[in-house]
């Protein structure tokens, strides 16, 4: 859920045209940072997990579907809300981007924090009870196709309800629908995305923590540990603090937008003040999610980061391979021997030119020499 920025229903949260020329530099550098690092982040991610074969696990296909999300905020909604807002002072998109645009940003908030419960879930399934259900890539894929549906289907009112109104003389993106309907929607979008979300995940691993704690107990008693089960519990200790990270950095960063909220449609005739920097800092702060994750995976895991290596190693040889000549698909082995074999033939073509150039010079020179010969006798014959 998102800040309402131009709420036009009994009233609005801040009038875009009243920043000066400082606060609308300052927010258009802070939304444009977002979206350029939150892009090719959430991209090298996807890219990542999609091709190195050790990264394809059910935690990183959620992880992968996480940043599908950010991916939609940065690439559909950042720039032009930014562009809408602080730059053209009103929606110059037309109403069917009005309702793509606020449509896609919800679709992308709301399936995050449920790809986010469902990453609790299976870290808890993994660690707590992995001989209860078995974890497939099927089910998982399953899964991130329900919440998708779920993410949608929860979000189309506003697809339906957006449209564009006139505003102080400039069209904004706003909604149709009656002040008390769009309260209703932010209460229960509020309680199902957010509060019970977060409660389940506290709960989920607070377990996790306990069951971990007491396997790092059980392994530290131990006089000769199996090195193999010691190395197991730190990679899940590892990945499970991230998943942890990554949950504390949604609810931390999206945490002030639904406080500002709650308390514009709770407390009408309370206003905050100071509403024009107000709401501008916390919807930076809610986007800066977006870009956050990648950053996260990149520190955080070891694993992550040798696959970016590796990857990043295998597409410089595959090119500097076909820049001399290797042929797509053949080993490095095979190409060499063909440069080889092209080498040899090369030089023995050489060789053989040189030496035919030595023969034709040779049998010139003979001719020369009898046509020497013949002219002397000539000449002798003539005295």
């Amino acid at each position: 859920m998102a800040l309402n920025n131009s709420s036009l229903n009994n009233g609005t949260f801040y009038s875009p045209a009243g920043y000066n020329y400082i606060e609308k530099v300052s927010i258009v550098f802070m939304m444009c940072l977002f979206t350029v690092l939150a892009i090719p982040g959430n991209a090298i991610v996807i890219f990542i997990v999609s091709r190195v074969q050790s990264m394809k696990t059910s935690t990183n296909f959620l992880l992968l579907n996480l940043c599908i999300a950010d991916l939609l905020i940065a690439v559909i909604y950042l720039p032009f809300i930014t562009v809408a807002l602080y730059i053209t002072n009103g929606w110059i998109f037309g109403t069917f981007m009005c309702k793509l645009v606020s449509f896609s940003q919800s679709v992308a908030t709301k399936a995050s924090i449920l790809i986010l419960t469902a990453l609790s879930l299976e870290r808890y399934l993994s660690i707590c009870r992995p001989n209860r259900i078995v974890i497939t890539a099927v089910r998982v894929r399953i899964l991130c196709a329900s919440l998708w549906i779920v993410a949608m289907g929860t979000a189309l009112p506003l697809f339906i309800y957006k449209t564009t109104r006139p505003y102080f003389g400039n069209e904004y993106c706003t909604e149709s629908w009656s002040f008390e309907a769009a309260a209703a929607y932010t209460y229960v979008v509020f309680a199902l995305f957010y509060v019970m979300p977060l409660l389940v995940m506290v709960a989920l691993y607070l377990k996790i923590g306990q069951k971990l704690l007491q396997s790092t107990r059980k392994t530290s008693s131990m006089r000769h540990p199996n090195s193999t089960g010691k190395a197991t519990l730190s990679s899940k200790t590892r990945l499970t603090r991230i998943c942890v990270l990554i949950i504390l950095s949604f609810a931390l960063s999206w945490a002030p937008a639904h406080i500002i909220t709650l308390h514009y449609y709770s407390s009408v005739d309370s206003p905050l003040g100071n509403e024009d920097i107000i709401y501008p800092i916390v919807s930076c702060i809610s986007y800066s999610n977006c870009a956050l994750n990648p950053l996260l995976y990149c520190f955080m895991s070891q694993n992550f980061r040798n696959a970016i290596v590796t990857e990043w190693k295998r597409l410089t040889t595959r090119r500097r391979q076909n820049i001399y000549g290797g042929l797509p698909g053949m080993s490095l082995r095979g190409r060499d021997s063909i440069l080889r074999t092209l080498s040899m033939r090369i030089q023995g073509s050489l060789q053989s030119s040189k030496e035919q150039e030595e023969t034709e010079t040779e049998i010139k020179s003979k001719h020369e020499s009898i046509d020497l010969e013949t002219s002397l006798t000539v000449f002798e014959s003539a005295l």
